[in-house]
């Protein structure tokens, strides 16, 4: 999802893609549609296909904007933090002490 967000798509796909909740809005860059429904498929499709070249200009920029948020400084950043809490676990306060 991505790459297809950098190189400026315009996505189309399932609920269930992990990546579509930080980069699609639906409407605005692509459209995401229930997993396993072929008709709201068929529906984005033709949304897609009937904008005029204004409109999927707008979105494609829109994709390139949204693809932004996730560089290469920022992954190497999170991923320095997950591996620092599995180095280092906090420990868990037990809320059910009296």
């Amino acid at each position: 999802m991505h790459e297809a967000t950098i190189a400026g798509l315009i996505p189309i796909c399932s609920e269930r893609v992990g990546a579509a909740v930080h980069l699609v809005q639906d409407g605005y860059n692509g459209y995401v549609v229930p997993a396993e429904n072929r008709t709201e498929l068929a529906v984005a499709m033709e949304m897609v296909a009937s904008k005029s070249e204004t409109e999927l200009s707008q979105m494609r920029h829109a994709s390139r904007q949204m693809s932004m948020q996730f560089s290469t400084d920022r992954w190497a950043r999170y991923l320095v933090e997950m591996l620092t809490r599995v180095a280092h676990p906090r420990p868990q306060l037990d809320i059910t002490a009296n």
